[in-house]
């Protein structure tokens, strides 16, 4: 129920939520015929917001929208209520302050409006802390993307994208990790090495709508300061790990022919990645191509002796594979 109050208490810029303060302290004190003028105003967001609180849709403070129009002409009269107080002290200070404030709030978030967290939630850079998808990240920063690499002279990129286009169409020299797009491109790669540039939508980074096997290497990035920060919707790491799908894993998400293809384009690039070998035998194991798996299965082992011990399922797999193979 409190998703919208949140979403409001951290979307809104904090000036507009003192004026709506005011305006409502001025309502309570208003002779009765106003109160009647100020039912109007109030009444449809406050019928609105309880809807919206009621009924569980909560996929972004966008649904807010319909009772913004209301709290804005509230929270204009509670400026010029205050701009035109009598008496000794003096208001007007106050609502150019505020006006200011605002001003630059605006000024400050230009152009990533979307991205935009108040104060309250420590800034647009610490959003994602509370909120993410359309609250921040709609994939809308991919030309910005494309800036930065073109700007940092970045020949390949990895890049776990939220958003319904094709990052390629824009240029962008990228290998995509597993994300959310509508749909789900089929040439995912599977593999993170020491070394490499990750590009990562910070809906991704919090693992809303991924699969559990892939929430490890958000896990990993999140333990790491960001390189770059694109329009505050895609983080830039410099991986300082290494991660793989496990092939289980992805056989059970129907990945395996891009898990296979993953590693074997990691071994080119580095003969010593022993994980890498341990997946292929395990794929070939999988696969019922038993002789492949053994011998990916040693080259592991030749790399590292206990690599086996380590994985109990993987041994399993490879002392069967061992007895099948002609």
């Amino acid at each position: 129920w409190s998703y919208f109050v949140v979403t409001f208490l951290l979307k809104t810029p904090i000036p507009l939520i003192l004026l709506l303060i005011g305006g409502a302290v001025a309502t309570l004190r208003s002779r009765p015929g106003a109160l009647r003028v100020d039912s109007f105003l109030w009444l449809p967001p406050i019928i609105y917001g309880a809807a919206a609180t009621g009924h569980g849709l909560n996929i972004g403070h966008r649904h807010l929208l319909p009772a913004l129009p209301f709290l804005l002409v509230i929270a204009g009269r509670a400026a010029a209520g205050l701009w035109e107080r009598p008496g000794r002290h003096a208001w007007k200070p106050v609502v150019l302050l505020l006006a200011a404030w605002y001003a630059l709030s605006t000024v400050r978030i230009h152009p990533s409006y979307l991205a935009y967290f108040n104060g309250i939630a420590g800034g647009p850079a610490n959003g994602p802390r509370y909120l993410v998808d359309s609250n921040l990240d709609w994939g809308q920063d991919l030309k910005r993307l494309k800036i930065y690499v073109e700007e940092n002279g970045v020949g390949k990129i990895l890049l776990s994208y939220l958003g319904s286009a094709d990052p390629r169409y824009y240029g962008i020299p990228c290998d995509l990790l597993p994300g959310r797009m509508l749909p789900m491109p089929p040439d995912l790669t599977l593999v993170v090495r020491p070394g490499d540039l990750v590009a990562v939508s910070v809906t991704n980074l919090q693992g809303v709508y991924l699969p559990a096997p892939v929430r490890p290497l958000m896990e990993r990035l999140k333990a790491l300061t960001p390189v770059a920060s694109i329009g505050y919707s895609i983080l830039v790491y410099r991986a300082d790990f290494t991660w793989s799908l496990p092939v289980e894993a992805a056989r059970n998400l129907g990945w395996m022919p891009q898990a296979i293809e993953s590693n074997e384009k990691a071994i080119r690039a580095d003969p010593g990645f022993v994980e890498g070998y341990g997946n292929l035998g395990m794929a070939m194991h999988l696969l019922g191509r038993h002789s492949e798996a053994v011998a990916f299965f040693r080259q592991a082992l030749a790399l590292d002796p206990r690599y086996l011990d380590r994985r109990p399922g993987r041994l399993e797999a490879y002392r069967v594979s061992a007895a099948t193979a002609p």
